[in-house]
């Protein structure tokens, strides 16, 4: 179990998994970004992952993610709200973010292996890492190691996870596990509990790892559900819809990821967001990501319809 005391403390609190919205012509959409995090923000969220798992990050350019956040911060969503997650293709690109996450103040990046080549050895992996710390040494941004082999292609082995932490743990504030395991949690905790601080994205492991904070897909579209989820009943009280029996979180997140589960996940959760907001644009994605097909939409908005939103309390 992850004991604060004895480790530098990390976030706190729920933080969106956020969906990038773009526009017809696929550029980005920076006022309903604006929107989008000012709504979760109103509904409890601590802030905002941009860029990361959700946010389709590899497909934005550098200067586009520049131009998002200026213009976030210009319009008075707080620096210390928003973690950028870095996801590129070679290390100068993931050392310039860095660069602009200091600049900009932002309360911390993911880093995440290169995604262009497969097969790395552990030494590659290494010296991967070493480079980054090396060109970005005066940065004073909290650093969370990112294991996302969804989009990347390749995990992060152990053996390079306790290298890096020994030459690094200065600079290095968690782990992000957001692969999908559960048991990959438990693994982690017996090999770095003592080291670093250790959080899922699974909304249903929040719990059984006592995380104090957790980067949340469904945030985007239940973010009180996901708060309560972290906060237990002792501080958030059960979700009482109206006309509808007291559910648990647990229940609530389980029949959300029942909605979930037959669709490409950024489309499904753009879709859904299109009812939250009563906003079509929302189903659009930057290529070579699309929306769902026809028979998607039909079977989704089945589930969706048998869920029952209620945006209000959840």
């Amino acid at each position: 179990m992850n004991n604060p005391l004895q480790l530098k403390a990390g976030f706190k609190g729920v933080w969106a998994d956020a969906l990038t919205p773009v526009k017809a012509d696929h550029s980005l959409d920076l006022h309903r970004l604006e929107s989008h995090i000012r709504t979760l923000l109103y509904k409890g969220a601590s802030g905002v992952v941009l860029f990361g798992e959700c946010g389709e990050g590899p497909s934005f350019s550098h200067e586009e993610k520049t131009q998002a956040l200026a213009h976030l911060i210009k319009e008075g969503i707080p620096s210390s709200a928003i973690m950028l997650a870095c996801v590129d293709s070679n290390a100068p690109g993931v050392a310039k973010l860095i660069h602009l996450a200091d600049y900009l103040k932002l309360h911390a990046v993911l880093i995440s292996t290169p995604f262009y080549y497969q097969d790395l050895s552990t030494d590659g992996l290494v010296n991967y890492f070493d480079f980054l710390f090396e060109h970005t040494q005066k940065s004073p941004t909290h650093c969370y190691l990112h294991l996302l082999p969804n989009k990347v292609h390749h995990e992060l082995p152990e053996a390079v996870l306790n290298t890096v932490l020994e030459k690094h743990h200065e600079r290095i504030f968690g782990i992000i596990n957001q692969t999908g395991s559960s048991s990959l949690n438990q693994d982690l905790l017996k090999s770095f509990a003592e080291k670093v601080l250790i959080y899922a994205c699974l909304e249903t492991d929040v719990r059984a790892l006592k995380c104090s904070g957790i980067i949340s897909a469904m945030a985007n579209i239940i973010p009180k559900v996901v708060l309560q989820q972290l906060h237990g009943s002792e501080e958030v009280q059960a979700i009482q819809i109206p006309g509808l029996k007291v559910k648990s979180s647990d229940e609530r997140l389980v029949e959300f990821q029942s909605v979930l589960a037959q669709h490409p996940s950024i489309a499904a959760y753009k879709y859904l967001l299109t009812q939250v907001y009563k906003n079509h644009d929302w189903t659009l994605a930057r290529p070579p990501l699309s929306a769902l097909d026809s028979s998607s939409v039909t079977a989704l908005d089945k589930t969706f319809a048998a869920f029952g939103l209620h945006a209000n309390f959840e």
